[in-house]
């Protein structure tokens, strides 16, 4: 099967594959640069759904590095938030992401996309 240029239909395998090779000696820190960029959203939710899995099933400390404040909210404990290579914000992440107190950190969660609402919901 043939890839077609600037997609990447087998991303999401790569990326499980890449997981396997990093966790098959049972490391106990896993470093996870930017885990499901350029992954579609069913990949993207499998992907994180795999290291949630073995974040729990085998106590996996995962450190990431990711833009997307989603997986960050959903897989991480702690926060840090970097502008310019410096810490700016650091803590629990529910408090991080949900009472930011630096200008930095405010404007990356308002830079999230948001879908409107529908009428009638």
């Amino acid at each position: 099967m043939r890839e077609t240029p600037g997609r990447a239909p087998r991303s999401g395998l790569r990326q499980r594959i890449a997981i396997a090779r990093a966790t098959v000696c049972s490391p106990r820190v896993l470093l996870a640069d930017e885990p499901v960029s350029a992954l579609d959203v069913t990949t993207r939710v499998k992907v994180v759904d795999l290291l949630a899995r073995l974040k729990e099933e085998q106590g996996l400390t995962i450190a990431m590095v990711s833009h997307d404040l989603s997986v960050v909210a959903t897989l991480c404990e702690r926060t840090a938030v970097l502008d310019s290579g410096r810490v700016v914000e650091q803590g629990d992440t529910a408090q991080v992401l949900g009472a930011p107190r630096d200008p930095y950190t405010r404007k990356l969660i308002t830079s999230v996309p948001r879908l409107p609402r529908a009428s009638g919901v």
